[in-house]
């Protein structure tokens, strides 16, 4: 693929997430979020349980908020805010012409698991309760998250099911990690394959889970690493995944549980790309490709 020397180059820089989150945050958002954009993301509080969650709207430009994105950014659960995420957010909401919310939670390792992802399951659940006394149904709602995000994603709809409270109708998990120990390198080649040279590094993804995981019983579950759960009962599902990714055979192994399970899954992999592509500016056409494949999937009937 092109530029790999210099992506190879930065791949073995070999930066310690785990004793430097705080640093490692303040990059990314120097890399991703862009400091002189217009933030186009209007902020809203919602109060769950005497705590504040900020949430952030989208709206596209032909103002049309006929039906509803809830999106999960990602960032390895540690990193990632809505800075870096301003631009595709809008890009999502133009593309689709749909609403876009995004969760703001909590961030590991000052809130490991479950606090994001029970700041994302609470305000889905308030938010189901809001649209439909709105007057949306659940197929006006998609669920939808990149990475980490896609974690929640795939995990909120398997919390819906288990806890009855809500019915997600379909999800979008963009190049989504949905297990917690990829050791197997029969299930997980492309850990092997593409965990040195491509940017996100298997030493990376370990230590991403190292800081949102505190206990050890907690790698081990249905909630953590959605991959081993049952998968009985899920929404209809697009699946997006990167060629050169670390974390793109989560989503194949992901795919072929669902389809097991007799669930409505359409995988789409993107060739030559990395993970966490639809934030790079050098990814346009890829990130246009993918936007044309997530509207074909959601206003398919």
């Amino acid at each position: 693929m092109k530029k790999k020397p210099l992506i190879k180059f930065i791949s073995h820089l070999n930066f310690d997430i785990k004793k430097n989150y705080k640093l490692y945050r303040k990059v990314m958002e120097i890399v991703y979020g862009h400091p002189f954009q217009k933030q186009t993301g209007k902020k809203q509080l919602i109060t769950i349980k005497d705590r504040e969650i900020p949430i952030y709207l989208f709206t596209p430009k032909t103002r049309k908020q006929e039906k509803v994105i809830l999106f999960y950014h990602g960032g390895g659960f540690v990193s990632g805010s809505i800075s870096s995420y301003n631009g595709f957010c809008q890009a999502l909401a133009d593309a689709l012409d749909q609403l876009v919310i995004v969760t703001d939670y909590r961030l590991a390792p000052e809130f490991p698991f479950p606090n994001g992802l029970q700041d994302c399951y609470e305000v889905t659940e308030y938010l189901y309760t809001y649209l439909k006394k709105q007057g949306k149904k659940e197929e006006d709602i998609t669920l939808m998250g990149d990475s980490a995000g896609g974690n929640f994603t795939a995990v909120i709809s398997l919390m819906a099911r288990d806890q009855k409270a809500f019915s997600v109708y379909q999800q979008v998990l963009l190049y989504p990690l949905l297990e917690t120990r990829h050791d197997n390198a029969l299930l997980f080649p492309s850990f092997f394959t593409n965990g040195n040279d491509y940017l996100l590094t298997d030493k990376q993804v370990d230590d991403y889970l190292h800081l949102y995981l505190s206990k050890e019983e907690d790698w081990d579950q249905d909630y953590t690493a959605p991959l081993r759960a049952d998968l009985s009962n899920q929404p209809r599902t697009l699946i997006v995944t990167a060629q050169y990714d670390p974390l793109r055979d989560d989503g194949k192994n992901y795919t072929k549980k669902m389809k097991k399970y007799g669930n409505e899954v359409d995988y789409f992999e993107v060739p030559e790309e990395l993970h966490g592509f639809l934030l790079r500016n050098s990814s346009r056409k890829n990130i246009q490709l993918v936007l044309e494949k997530i509207n074909l999937f959601i206003n398919r009937k």
